[in-house]
């Protein structure tokens, strides 16, 4: 959202992006309470790295598009990432930031 401070519908288009945003997640993970209390399950959340590296876009052009582990992630590997979030090895893991981003947050460009 680009919305200046002077903008007199600022606080409802800052409303419409914190429904979307963030109310929908906090709704979704009450309303299956229950179910994970009694089968165990997990969450999941999901989103893009972009959002932790507000200018990855413009570091990913300056190296060509490389990304460090030297290709484009496939859907495969968010899958993976996925799989071993919700399955028992992971059951220590809570509340984490879990990048599968082929290594470009910490790269040194």
């Amino acid at each position: 959202m680009s919305c200046p401070i002077t903008d007199t519908a600022i606080l409802d288009k800052y409303q419409e992006v914190m429904d979307t945003n963030l109310r929908s997640i906090v709704y979704l993970t009450h309303l299956s309470v229950e179910h994970l209390e009694k089968t165990k399950g997990n969450i999941i959340n999901m989103s893009s790295v972009a959002g932790l590296k507000p200018q990855l876009e413009a570091r990913y052009s300056e190296r060509g598009g490389k990304y460090p582990v030297g290709r484009v992630g496939e859907s495969i590997d968010i899958a993976n990432a996925i799989l071993f979030l919700a399955s028992d090895e992971a059951s220590f893991v809570t509340g984490i930031n879990f990048a599968s981003d082929g290594g470009v947050l910490h790269a040194p460009y």
